[in-house]
């Protein structure tokens, strides 16, 4: 402590001695002068440039408008020590006489924006480099909290479609002449929100509360020569996608979500909260679709895109992905069996689905962990809709593709799910699909463990009259091959003590039974199986296919076949002895 007061001390007397010093007065007069003297003149010449630059500007809007806009903003300033340039209240809106005059001229345009950003800067900015080689060169260039809307005159026809309207970008074509490439070794843009607008509506189709994009050694050379031969290339990309909303063509769903990113560096991309909400409530859903259709209901706490190709998305247009991660996924499938049955429609297959599509898609697993699924169907004459659900439900598909290299490793795509039906039955499924050959085709199977059938009145009293009053399921397995018309198969359906009641309509809140129908349905169906005494009954499924209907459909369909077939009296439906085995799920 004492060397350092001393120190002090000392230095203290020095300064004094300094300061009282003519010569040192002097050389501190001049020297702040002289910086006074700097930093006026690079004020004066920081304004005189924002003032320059702010009137060759006009100047060019001018003499060079953009139709069909208006663009303006308050100010331009310029720092020259870290050579930046400043742009406040940038406004770029459609310009309404031009708009007006398009009437006389012919031109009409597919879509108008309009922009508000209230801050953008470009630092860093190497300004011999953009005279001398004509390469421009920044450091950072930041955009701030702009406001866009988008305005889709799509409805007009295509013929009174303006061409430079309807271009499409094409990221092998991009003209910067007379630049020789442009490089930004950052690029922000920060929280923007942006609406899309469809032609006479006020509520957007698309809306994003926060936007932001990060690019990290950003660089646009028309002339590359490199091995990839690309013009844009960039060393990372983060997005940030904040509280999302987007209304479905045809007008009946909104997508929602809370959060989503992309990380290119990372090769993944993440949503959070996704939501599939309908617009309407289920009367008036039916109303407007006229027909037969699922009302879905659906959240996803989490999905994660993992191993996400970009640059054969973006250049190749090429879907390559390792792995999707679904988890929190719940959905609730509603459909009014009263409305009218659309007899055009006609779903495909899944492996159909895939090999048709235009383009290249390679996704090598998704899993989906933890669903619940929830199926209504609304019949005439039920006061309520039956329902059935599966809970705890784990899916996983492996081996979505339609590439001709993949398919040489792997011919088939795969599905495996495990589910807990009405929360009481382990129900197991796989099924496989071929993606060469004879793509029309597939084989299933599956397995259901113990269960009260009572837990199953919740559908069998409304959607058929039936009321199960005693019955335990033992086990189920059953296996089948199907094609585009029928599928076939065996199962082996073990129960016991099964009791059914047959109901007759509807008596205000009272459900009567139907006590003849009931003793005969007792007396016909087969109470168990195995019966006394007897091996259990091994039965054939066959179904035809309603070809207006989904594979789902055709696989619930082949196994209730089964199912009425075990209960059912007689040996019509029974498989031979000498062919009698079961193959169950592992």
């Amino acid at each position: 402590m004492n060397i350092k007061t001393n120190f002090s001390k000392k230095l203290k007397n020095f300064i004094n001695k300094i300061k009282k010093n003519k010569l040192y007065k002097r050389l501190v007069w001049i020297s702040g002068s002289i910086i006074l003297f700097l930093l006026i003149v690079t004020i004066i010449i920081n304004i005189c440039a924002g003032n320059f630059i702010e009137n060759k500007v006009n100047t060019y809007l001018l003499e060079h408008p953009v139709e069909p806009y208006l663009i303006s903003f308050d100010k331009i300033s310029v720092n020259i020590f870290n050579r930046s340039v400043k742009i406040k209240n940038l406004n770029i809106v459609p310009d309404s006489l031009i708009l007006n005059n398009t009437k006389n001229t012919g031109k009409k345009y597919s879509n108008l924006f309009e922009a508000q950003i209230p801050y953008i800067k470009l630092s860093g900015i190497k300004i011999l480099k953009a005279y001398k080689n004509k390469i421009v060169d920044i450091n950072k260039f930041i955009i701030k909290k702009p406001d866009i809307k988008v305005f889709n005159l799509k409805s007009l026809p295509k013929s009174n479609i303006h061409k430079k309207a309807s271009k499409k970008l094409n990221l092998d074509s991009i003209n910067i002449k007379p630049l020789h490439s442009i490089i930004i070794d950052k690029f922000n843009i920060d929280k923007c929100s942006v609406e899309v607008f469809e032609l006479n509506s006020k509520t957007p189709t698309i809306s994003i509360a926060s936007f932001s994009l990060l690019l990290s050694d950003l660089i646009i050379n028309p002339d590359n020569s490199g091995k990839d031969k690309r013009i844009i290339s960039a060393e990372d990309l983060t997005i940030k996608i904040k509280d999302h909303n987007y209304i479905l063509p045809g007008n009946l769903y909104k997508i929602h979500f809370d959060k989503a990113g992309l990380c290119y560096s990372k090769s993944n991309l993440f949503i959070k909260s996704l939501k599939l909400i309908p617009l309407y409530d289920r009367v008036s859903f039916g109303q407007k679709t006229e027909y037969q259709t699922d009302y879905t209901e659906l959240t996803i706490k989490n999905i994660k895109f993992k191993n996400l190709d970009f640059d054969e998305l973006i250049f190749n247009k090429k879907f390559n992905l390792g792995f999707i991660d679904i988890r929190g996924l719940k959905t609730n499938i509603y459909r009014d069996k009263r409305l009218p049955f659309n007899y055009n429609h006609f779903p495909k297959l899944y492996n159909e689905s895939i090999h048709n599509m235009d383009f290249p898609v390679n996704i090598d697993t998704i899993y989906i962990t933890n669903a619940k699924v929830t199926y209504e169907e609304q019949v005439k004459k039920a006061d309520k809709p039956g329902m059935v659900f599966f809970d705890k439900m784990n899916v996983l598909v492996v081996n979505i593709t339609n590439d001709p290299e993949k398919l040489k490793k792997n011919k088939s795509m795969k599905i495996y799910s495990t589910s807990m039906l009405m929360n009481k039955g382990l129900l197991k499924a796989k099924i496989f699909l071929p993606l060469t050959g004879r793509i029309d085709t597939f084989s299933f199977s599956g397995s259901l463990g113990y269960m009260k059938m009572e837990k199953l009145n919740t559908i069998t009293i409304p959607n058929a009259s039936v009321k199960i009053n005693t019955g335990n399921v033992k086990s189920v397995n059953f296996s089948a091959n199907a094609n585009n018309n029928y599928a076939k198969g065996r199962m082996e359906f073990l129960y016991e003590d099964l009791d059914v009641v047959i109901l007759k309509s509807i008596d205000g809140e009272e459900v009567k039974e139907k006590k003849l129908f009931s003793f005969v349905a007792n007396k016909i169906i087969k109470k168990s199986n195995p019966i006394a005494d007897k091996p259990p009954r091994i039965t054939e499924m066959y179904f035809e296919r309603d070809k207006n209907k989904g594979i789902l459909n055709y696989i619930w369909k082949t196994v209730f076949s089964g199912i009425k077939a075990t209960a059912s009296p007689g040996k019509k439906h029974l498989v031979d002895d000498s062919k009698k085995h079961t193959r169950k799920i592992k």
